[in-house]
């Protein structure tokens, strides 16, 4: 796992530890905007992002607001990756809902919500910011479910950096906007959920991919050993749930007339 550090004097610099030995970090949440694909691992391993590189603003963001919190280190999913080749990638899709579960803070930047001048979320304007975060695009994408769902901790910032509130706080609107259950955004577990409803989640969602539909919900299933088949299409979510009761019968999860036993 690729974390980015901050050191004493501000540089940014990537750092790799070994899976399950990873320090406390914060990690992003926020839907990819134009050119930030070029944000890359090449880029971050070369040096640090440029201050004025607007590319760059959510990097900035999240490691600063992680230093705040008394946290080194961070995960940003633009840079944090090597794309250079499908198993960095494989692996990210695999593992990425418990990197997310095992953060101590995951920050949601909504870059289409404005405070506008505010310095706090009491300064600004309610009626104005809460309509933004209802018709934010960051609701859309299908891998900010789990993204906002597997964390202990999830605090919500507009494009100015105001922090707007966290899951506990904003738990009426993301319950309105997401369509699951108060006891998922409270932290039920997710083996107590038939894999039908869970599949629900996600249905009107959009992503790049198609396949992605399917391996942008993996964790929710505790899914690990799915084949990753990019080509495969809507075949993908025709084996998610093939795949998740494969899964329930290692775990011995054992399901009737609607609840879990």
């Amino acid at each position: 796992m690729w974390l980015l550090h901050r050191s004493i004097d501000g540089d940014i610099k990537l750092v790799e530890f070994p899976q399950g030995h990873a320090p406390k970090y914060a990690i992003l949440s926020h839907k990819w905007l134009a050119d930030e694909d070029k944000v890359s691992f090449q880029l971050m391993g070369s040096g640090p992002p440029e201050p004025d590189d607007v590319r760059c603003n959510k990097i900035h963001f999240c490691v600063e607001q992680a230093a705040k919190d008394g946290l080194d280190y961070c995960w940003v999913d633009t840079c944090c990756i090597d794309k250079s080749s499908f198993a960095p990638i494989e692996e990210s899709i695999r593992n990425i809902y418990y990197w997310y579960r095992d953060a101590e803070k995951c920050y949601v930047y909504l870059s289409d919500v404005s405070t506008g001048d505010a310095d706090s979320v009491e300064e600004a304007c309610r009626e104005e910011w809460e309509a933004g975060f209802r018709g934010s695009t960051w609701f859309t994408r299908i891998w900010t479910l789990q993204e906002v769902l597997a964390p202990k901790e999830v605090e919500v910032f507009s494009a100015e950096g105001v922090w707007l509130g966290n899951k506990m706080t904003l738990e009426t609107l993301l319950y309105e906007k997401m369509g699951v259950p108060r006891q998922v955004l409270r932290g039920a577990d997710m083996a107590t959920f038939a894999i039908e409803e869970k599949l629900s989640w996600g249905k009107d969602r959009q992503t790049g991919c198609v396949e992605d539909m399917a391996y942008g919900i993996l964790g929710l299933f505790d899914v690990t050993a799915m084949e990753l088949r990019y080509g495969e299409g809507s075949q993908a979510l025709v084996r998610l749930p093939e795949e998740a009761e494969k899964r329930e019968a290692e775990l011995g999860v054992e399901y009737l007339d609607g609840v879990y036993l």
